[in-house]
């Protein structure tokens, strides 16, 4: 089976990117929504030619989305393939939410559920604390076995419903503390419009001697909780001192 990529003229200056799927008794062809600039697409390596008058952020973003509808197609091919086929498998690269919500219907029903009983919780409610490990998703992984996202999606779903919170980092000595992933946290926080309160919460050994009785090892036990200093450079980087809303009546 081949896929091949060509051009369609949609305007003066302007072309689609169209796929074609051959294989025996097969041959496809698909206009897909993608469009380029004639002037300054080089056809045959499939990318912008360098240049300012494209923004570069395009110039990055079309060539990893033909390369992911390309092995999409790839992974996906059958003996049943035609025209809807080809047109549904370009749409699940570029609109992978679309291909979520059809391909989980039950779940999405779930979540919408969950959503409903959430709001009627946080209608109730008038303060949320919500503690952030670390803002980088591959290092709270590596901390916590999970990702961040549903923490960080949470806070901005509380910004937007005008729910007060209070947002508080654990510091943990060489874990937690590295300038850019602070630096990050300060600017995600920044961008949420009702945190009434940013505080670090220092790394504590309060609660070591309960891994010990269930026997369970203990991967932060060479760390040391920080000391005043530390605990002062990630307040200043946070900017903490800058949420004084709590203090309002």
């Amino acid at each position: 089976m081949k896929v091949s990529v060509y051009l369609k003229k949609c305007s003066s200056t302007t072309s689609n990117i169209c796929f074609r799927v051959r294989e025996k008794n097969v041959d496809i062809k698909v206009v897909s929504p993608l469009a380029v600039y004639d002037k300054y697409w080089d056809s045959d390596t499939l990318s912008y030619k360098r240049t300012a008058a494209v923004p570069a952020t395009e110039q990055k973003r079309l060539p990893r989305q033909i390369a992911a509808i390309i092995e999409h197609v790839e992974k996906t091919f059958s003996d049943k393939a035609d025209s809807k086929w080809l047109k549904q498998a370009i749409e699940d690269v570029l609109y992978p939410a679309r291909a979520f919500e059809r391909n989980h219907p039950n779940l999405i029903c779930r979540i919408h559920e969950y959503l409903e009983k959430f709001d009627r919780l946080m209608a109730v409610t008038d303060l949320f604390l919500l503690d952030i490990k670390e803002i980088n998703d591959e290092k709270h992984k590596d901390l916590t076995g999970w990702t961040n996202k549903n923490i960080l999606d949470l806070a901005k779903y509380l910004s937007d419903h005008d729910k007060d919170m209070w947002i508080r980092n654990v510091l943990v000595p060489g874990v937690t503390d590295a300038q850019e992933d602070l630096e990050q946290l300060r600017d995600f926080v920044a961008s949420l419009k009702t945190v009434k309160r940013f505080e670090v919460l220092p790394y504590h050994t309060l609660g070591v001697f309960k891994w010990e009785e269930l026997g369970i090892p203990y991967t932060l036990s060479d760390v040391m909780p920080p000391d005043k200093e530390q605990i002062a450079r990630a307040n200043d980087i946070l900017r903490t001192a800058e949420y004084t809303g709590y203090l309002e009546k």
